[in-house]
């Protein structure tokens, strides 16, 4: 037997689906922790996270430019 191939799903089964207007809910930012759609949480609880460093480097490319 096959698996049936769904276009909503990628290959780890997790929903592609994308969310409308008000599905979607966005993690808060402050001054503790701060999100970027783009790379994710920047700073956790004051704490610079993995996503820190990519983030500034485009920062700082997009400066340049």
């Amino acid at each position: 037997m096959t698996k049936k191939k769904r276009d909503s799903y990628n290959k780890n089964g997790r929903s592609m689906k994308i969310a409308g207007t008000g599905e979607l809910d966005l993690p808060k930012s402050d001054q503790l922790n701060i999100w970027d759609q783009e790379f994710g949480w920047i700073l956790k609880d004051g704490k610079p996270t993995v996503n820190s460093k990519p983030y500034w480097a485009a920062m700082r490319r997009k400066i340049k430019q």
